[in-house]
């Protein structure tokens, strides 16, 4: 039995955190291509680890295996793990095959934060030789590499830059560990991580964690970054610049692989026609709306970065059945992602527990979103190299290479960005009321929001209009409780989604819930239930999971199954062992009474 510890950067009493060994590498994917990621090196584990998210974008076929995995407070489950896989330096000839067990998640970013430069002097030779180039910002892991390869890594050459700091040569690189101190670090966040390899039948995975300390100064950092940068063109319309952090200069070259990814997409589209047409479609109303633009000349000095892009589709949509959704967490040569090398940046609008039990308050209602909001928010010109694509409509075409000019799906800020822009729009607007309903009434880009009468609410309507218009938010599917209002909304023939034209029976998706607005009541639709050959405990947590109750409406009804799983925790079942009969049939006796909920009606307004 073998125990790993590792407090990312923990902060105790004496201050003091402990950088660890952090290299990036490269996996050979199902196709054999080296890709891309970060590992840490762990002489205390036993085994080898890849996450889940890492095994899948490299599509690597899995294997069952019986390895219990013990975390936290002794939790223990088995694993998958992988065929042999060929991990190989950057730097070197240097490859190995290794077997790496799939987990769901390794450990916190690392560092937990921010290594000031000037306190880690970077000898020349090493330079250019560092096995990890983010060595000193944060960043996720994707493989724990165990004693099997440690000790084939580690060289034996160390440089020591300072009492604390030690560079140690390996087959990957250099690879930096040792004490750091507080004043080292912006700021300290905790995270533990244990596990032990023991031969045992018990159940559930437990790989992390505790975290500390919020990142307030990123945070602020960001805001202030928002204010000093963002401003409004002769139309109105906000451009904003992108918060990169200190990483920005070790992004490496991504062009070739979002290649490779374009052309994997390009095979899926010609084999799909109805996809395809679809795909070429939404790209083409970005060209014709001008939210991206070709490139003609390159400057081969500038610093970019191409997103891989890919296909999400969703029936239900009224509007936008097909989104492109870009990929800004693909690694790059150095292992670094754009959004490895952005800041999140925090969270600026109400959590959406308390818009939808505001929504319940109000006697007459109106809900709305703005069109396209993240494609309304332009990206400042200088920083458009970083939102680069490759594309074209047929294989016949040569592949051209594109920018995105405005707020992107997929990359880390976009979220910030967008929500930010209309927090900043409501510190502009005078009118008190206003104010509140931008700050307080939107989630992201839905507007649920209400009065006590339908004249203050056409009032709302109108105002609201007026604001977002002015900045290029348009709103759009104004829809509501009250008919009266309805009639006051008027129809637009450019936009036949403007103001949604619904029948009695007709109901609409208000933050995930099932409105009617006919009838003013929640609804909840299960939708279609077949057992599994197999139940497991694991199988039971995901048809729990499939009902989405954000305000408990009907918890009363839920608990009975909640109550069902933790007797399974009592027993000490495991995630993945196939439940007996009496028990399977206990779990469909229950499941499939909640067909029932089809009928129920609950009003909105409390």
């Amino acid at each position: 039995m073998c125990t790993t510890e590792f407090p990312t950067q923990s902060m105790h009493a004496s201050g003091n955190s402990v950088i660890l060994a952090t290299a990036v590498v490269y996996v050979n994917d199902i196709a054999g291509v080296p890709q891309p990621c970060r590992a840490l090196l762990d002489s205390g584990s036993q085994v080898n680890f890849i996450t889940d998210a890492c095994a899948q974008s490299l599509n690597l076929p899995r294997t069952k295996c019986h390895l219990p995995i013990v975390g936290i407070n002794s939790m223990k489950s088995n694993v998958q793990k992988l065929k042999p896989v060929v991990v190989s330096s950057r730097h070197n000839n240097f490859s190995t095959e290794i077997i790496l067990h799939v987990i769901p998640y390794i450990c916190n970013e690392l560092p937990s934060h921010h290594l000031k430069k000037d306190h880690v002097k970077i000898p020349e030779i090493v330079k250019d030789q560092l096995a990890d180039p983010g060595y000193g910002v944060p960043g996720e892991i994707n493989l724990l590499l165990g004693a099997e390869v440690f000790y084939t890594l580690f060289i034996g050459d160390k440089i020591d830059i300072e009492s604390n700091l030690t560079f140690h040569k390996t087959l990957l690189g250099w690879v930096l560990t040792g004490k750091v101190f507080s004043s080292q670090f912006n700021h300290f966040e905790t995270s533990a991580y244990t596990c032990f390899n023991e031969e045992s039948t018990n159940s559930a995975l437990s790989l992390l964690v505790t975290k500390a300390n919020i990142r307030r100064s990123d945070e602020e950092l960001v805001e202030k970054h928002f204010k000093d940068t963002h401003y409004r063109d002769e139309s109105g319309r906000f451009v904003v610049r992108l918060p990169f952090n200190d990483n920005v200069s070790l992004l490496g070259e991504s062009s070739y692989m979002a290649q490779r990814r374009f052309l994997n997409l390009e095979r899926r589209l010609c084999k799909d026609k109805d996809l395809g047409i679809a795909y070429h479609k939404f790209i083409a109303e970005y060209l014709d709306m001008n939210h991206m633009n070709l490139i003609n000349d390159t400057d081969p000095g500038k610093r970019t970065y191409y997103l891989p892009h890919h296909a999400v589709t969703k029936e239900t949509s009224i509007t936008t059945k097909l989104r492109v959704v870009f990929d800004g967490s693909a690694p790059s040569s150095t292992g670094l992602s754009l959004n490895d090398v952005l800041y999140k940046g925090p969270k600026v609008q109400p959590d959406l527990l308390a818009i939808l039990l505001r929504f319940r308050m109000h006697a007459v209602v109106m809900t709305s979103d703005i069109v396209k909001m993240y494609r309304q928010i332009l990206i400042h010109p200088d920083d458009r190299a970083l939102q680069r694509i490759w594309y074209r409509k047929c294989p016949e075409q040569e592949l051209q290479e594109f920018e995105l000019r405005t707020v992107t799906y997929g990359t880390k800020a976009a979220s910030f960005l967008s929500t930010r822009c209309l927090v900043q729009l409501a510190v502009e607007v005078k009118d008190p009321s206003l104010k509140r309903v931008i700050t307080s009434d939107f989630y992201v880009d839905d507007l649920l929001t209400g009065c006590p009468t339908v004249d203050e609410c056409y009032a709302r309507y109108k105002a609201l209009n007026e604001v977002l218009e002015r900045a290029c938010l348009p709103l759009r599917k104004w829809c509501s409780n009250s008919k009266e209002l309805m009639s006051l909304i008027p129809t637009n023939m450019d936009d036949p989604t403007y103001r949604l034209c619904l029948t009695d029976q007709d109901r609409i998706s208000t933050l995930g819930l099932s409105w009617q607005p006919n009838t003013d009541t929640f609804h909840f639709v299960l939708g279609a239930w077949n057992p599994p050959a197999h139940m497991t405990k694991r199988s039971l947590l995901s048809d729990i999971n499939r009902i989405y109750d954000p305000i408990g409406l009907i918890t009363p009804v839920l608990i009975k199954g909640k109550i069902f799983l933790q007797q399974l925790w009592l027993l000490k079942m495991n995630w993945d062992s196939t439940l007996s009969a009496d028990l399977q049939a206990r779990w469909v006796r229950f499941y499939s009474s909640l067909k029932s909920l089809d009928k129920l009606s609950i009003p909105r307004k409390v």
